[in-house]
């Protein structure tokens, strides 16, 4: 028999199948006026709706001044069943970000002073069908921007010559600077010494089609 109980309010019918039943059925409905009566057939399905993860964005992360992120995990908004999530990395990190969930929060906190691009695969399940997600996690940092320094002539004696230097860290932290010396940069002094630039077409340029000038 099927697990299924009927009742009726009046004209209404209601079709309770048992708490894990999943399948098809079909009942007859008859009504009768005490004399004659009519019947009529129809099929019921009772289906388990699999759970819907929503996409979750890629997320960025600055590598020091965001050390672990927690993000809610997408509900759906029709599944009847409690969700049991689970979380992996996809492929191999070295070293490994310590990935947990609690309750529907999803933890993500990155080896320290890693630099990179891991990806994350996320799974609902309602514990006969599931759903997953993939998305990536990008943990950065943001190179500061010197800004330009002039060419300098400095008299022999007026040394040491000091001079002030500017720069920008978007991510506001410490910076620390160094210099070397290049005794000899030939291209440099050269287009230095003679102005070099880039020569104009004119009636000679590719004259017989070899670029030649």
């Amino acid at each position: 028999a099927v697990p299924v109980t009927l009742t009726f309010n009046g004209g209404a019918l209601k079709i309770d199948p048992a708490p894990d039943y999943l399948g098809i059925f079909y009942l007859t409905v008859r009504v009768s006026d005490g004399n004659i009566a009519t019947d009529r057939t129809f099929k019921v399905e009772v289906y388990n709706k699999p759970p819907v993860l929503a996409l979750i964005p890629d997320q960025r992360m600055h590598y020091k001044m965001e050390p672990e992120r927690t993000i809610a995990i997408p509900a759906d908004p029709q599944a009847s069943d409690t969700l049991d999530y689970t979380v992996e990395l996809v492929g191999s990190v070295v070293p490994e970000p310590e990935l947990t969930i609690s309750g529907n929060e999803l933890t993500i906190n990155p080896a320290e002073n890693f630099l990179g691009r891991f990806a994350i695969r996320l799974t609902a399940s309602d514990g006969d069908l599931s759903d997953t997600k993939m998305f990536t996690v990008t943990t950065y940092n943001t190179a500061p921007d010197l800004q330009p320094i002039c060419d300098r002539a400095i008299a022999w004696n007026d040394t040491p010559y000091e001079l002030t230097l500017h720069a920008d860290e978007p991510d506001n932290e410490p910076l620390t600077y160094t210099a070397e010396v290049e005794e000899y940069l030939l291209p440099y002094q050269l287009d230095q010494q003679y102005n070099f630039s880039e020569l104009e077409s004119g009636w000679n340029f590719n004259l017989i089609g070899l670029n030649e000038k």
